[in-house]
């Protein structure tokens, strides 16, 4: 039973050293990951990822890198809650750090973030980034010399605008 597999699994570690995605799927950059990922049960019906894993070959997506430097993450995922306790991404030297929560039965997003130096060549822009219901249909950072900048996102469910958010 699930019940009795779950009591038997007291956690699942991976040592990542140079795990390189691109054989698994030639579209996606070269990546050389290297550091732990922990699966393991938190509470009742819960689970609990922590990752500390640094690519030790980042590069430009325009020459099949991954412009990634490190990820430090821990997520809580239950039935009613999915909880990012902390999701830090290092880009150059650049970071984004994100935290908040998503609640599957009701689909209630709530996420905070803040963004600061990232090595942006460009004013990067997405919009439109569906049109099925429950995506963001927009969002957007202008960096502006260095400096933390908002990052605002419209989701819309079903074709009504539930709410704008700014991170930061």
């Amino acid at each position: 039973s699930e019940a009795s597999t779950r009591a038997q699994i007291e956690a699942l570690q991976l040592d990542l050293q140079q795990v390189d995605l691109q054989p698994l799927l030639t579209t996606l950059p070269r990546t050389a990951f290297t550091g732990p990922l922990i699966i393991q049960p938190w509470q009742q019906d819960s689970w609990q990822a922590q990752a500390d894993v640094r690519n030790t070959a980042p590069g430009p997506l325009d020459q099949e890198r991954l412009p990634l430097d490190r990820l430090l993450a821990d997520i809580r995922i239950a039935p009613e809650q999915w909880r990012i306790e902390t999701l830090e991404l290092q880009i150059g030297t650049g970071r984004m750090q994100v935290q908040g929560g998503f609640a599957p039965p009701t689909q209630a997003l709530d996420l905070r973030g803040e963004l600061q130096r990232l090595p942006w060549r460009q004013r990067p822009r997405l919009r439109g980034v569906g049109s099925r219901p429950g995506q963001v249909d927009e969002a957007e950072y202008r960096p502006a010399h260095g400096h933390v900048r908002p990052l605002h996102a419209t989701r819309r469910v079903a074709g009504h605008r539930l709410h704008d958010a700014t991170a930061g």
